[in-house]
């Protein structure tokens, strides 16, 4: 059961359970000056047709005419983006499922909606999604511009439960939004098609061409002679990548042009499965067999920042992925016949180890630090009381997540996390430990506290415990939760803050195969 909270205490608490959803809300930090985002400096490796049939990247730009990228609208794009108001509880955004250190998309298998449900499908990167040339969207291409699909996950019932009216009320009714739909339409107005025209700017202006496959490319002639920025591995994964069977592996037969695009655009079957059963695919959305279990293909840039992989997310490593495509393809009937032999039989590629490596290494060369870190790009908003966040905390040593549940201004270093909370009455701090069978003191009379289960909602066994501790003083219980025995998905608790102390805390949890996984200790200290 929720503790119970004093009327002093209420006041200040923040969390999921009570997000704002009315009123003025948090008022996006925006520069005097918009960020440039009509004319990147694109490479000429993007702007110039290669040799022979490759085609160049500019050449499948999807930007329609009656709505090219300007510096006004994709700035108003990037706040909408970020605003968690724009879902009916006031706990999600765009960006939720579309985490920008993750290359646009969603470190979970499946996305968490606004009110604790799943997405039914892994959450697809957005870099370069300006360069799929048929403009179509979702892996099943449902829809057919960005615009249109900029709408769907917003009122979608699991992901963000709003209806467009009531979105265009709240619009309405925060000041901030009036000056920027002027500034990037001519007047105020708000309107369901200038909302979705914002949004598909934005989305178009993460173009991704810094990485160290951009430096080796603008030092070389052409794409398959060597780079001389690269190591003999990641050299040869480029090889393999290039080219087709029985040399390569083939992979820019479906992944082109220097932004590793689906030039062609047509969806395909991976053979992922023999059958197609749950999902159908593009089937569902043409109604074609021969869309039977065919899927989008996707960028691969920042790929190694996107995993897991799949529509279904069922590949958590590169290397599992690339294992897939040498010995693992299915024969569904659907099948693509890029991954068959003449014979009709799946492609078995039969790669050493050392060449399987070679191609996770060379795919880890397409990611582009400045993209995933780029101010223009990150949420707008401060952390204000009043918001909401449920967010992992800096990924530890152990490759899990510490998880914390917190307001303020958060700068996350290594496993240091630092936030800065103001107006907080003194002794009311909760944090959570995690851990089987540690012992504690217990203490009704701690703080009650607010407790995010799981990195993202992700919940896992054992008992999670909040705590109490000032600096040099041992931690106490506020209150205990025996996950065995609490519904899940369950919704968090509330947690009020503390000035001025300094908390540790420890993450715990068992995954599927029984092995118990722990965070290394974090400290968080308000000041």
């Amino acid at each position: 059961m929720r503790p119970s909270l004093s009327s002093a205490t209420a006041a200040v608490l923040f969390g999921c359970l009570a997000p704002l959803v009315s009123g003025q809300g948090p008022v996006p930090d925006l520069p005097s000056q918009p960020f440039s985002y009509a004319n990147p400096a694109l490479p000429n490796h993007f702007l110039i047709d290669p040799p022979g049939p490759v085609v160049s990247v500019l050449s499948q730009d999807n930007t329609p005419g009656f709505n090219p990228v300007t510096n006004a609208g994709a700035t108003l794009g990037r706040v909408l983006f970020y605003d968690k108001l724009m879902s009916a509880n006031g706990t999600v955004s765009c960006a939720s499922c579309h985490d920008q250190a993750h290359g646009f998309s969603d470190p979970n298998v499946l996305s968490h909606g606004f009110d604790g449900g799943f997405t039914r499908r892994h959450s697809m990167a957005l870099g370069n999604a300006r360069y799929f040339a048929p403009g179509s969207f979702f892996w099943d291409l449902r829809a057919a511009t960005l615009e249109q699909q900029v709408l769907e996950p917003i009122q979608d019932a699991t992901e963000m439960g709003l209806n467009l009216p009531l979105m265009i009320e709240r619009i309405q009714e925060r000041d901030f939004y009036g000056p920027l739909y002027a500034a990037a339409f001519g007047d105020a107005t708000v309107t369901a098609n200038r909302t979705s025209r914002a949004l598909a700017q934005f989305v178009r202006s993460l173009q991704t061409y810094q990485s160290r496959f951009d430096q080796g490319r603008a030092l070389v002639g052409n794409a398959p002679a060597p780079f001389p920025n690269f190591t003999a591995s990641e050299n040869l994964g480029k090889q393999l990548f290039l080219q087709p069977p029985p040399t390569g592996a083939g992979c820019a037969a479906c992944h082109t042009t220097d932004a590793q695009v689906n030039a062609p655009g047509g969806p395909m079957n991976n053979g992922l499965d023999a059958v197609s059963t749950s999902d159908l695919g593009v089937f569902e959305t043409t109604g074609n067999p021969a869309d039977l279990g065919a899927f989008k293909v996707t960028s691969l840039r920042n790929i190694a920042e996107s995993a897991p992989y799949m529509h279904d997310g069922r590949f958590a490593t590169l290397l599992d992925v690339v294992n897939f495509y040498n010995n693992g393809v299915q024969p569904h009937p659907n099948l693509d016949p890029r991954l068959r032999t003449p014979g009709g039989q799946p492609l078995r590629l039969n790669l050493t180890l050392a060449e399987r490596q070679a191609l996770v290494d060379f795919m880890e060369t397409l990611s582009d630090p400045t993209f995933l870190t780029d101010a223009k790009f990150s949420d707008p908003f401060p952390a204000a009381m009043g918001q909401s966040y449920c967010d992992p905390a800096e990924r530890n040593s152990t490759g899990h997540y510490a998880t914390m549940h917190a307001e303020g201004v958060p700068v996350a270093v290594l496993n240091d996390v630092r936030l800065h909370a103001v107006s907080m009455p003194p002794n009311q701090f909760a944090m959570f430990i995690a851990g089987p069978n540690q012992a504690f003191v217990a203490n009704p009379g701690g703080s009650q506290g607010n407790l995010c289960v799981g990195a993202n909602g992700t919940f896992g066994l054992g008992r999670i415990v909040t705590s109490l501790q000032s600096t040099g003083e041992l931690g106490v219980i506020s209150h205990a939760l025996d996950l065995n025995h609490i519904p899940i998905p369950t919704q968090p608790f509330s947690v009020a803050m503390t000035q001025g102390m300094t908390w540790n805390f420890q993450t715990w949890y068992r995954d599927q195969n029984g092995t118990n996984n722990f965070s290394n200790a974090v400290s968080l200290s308000f000041f």
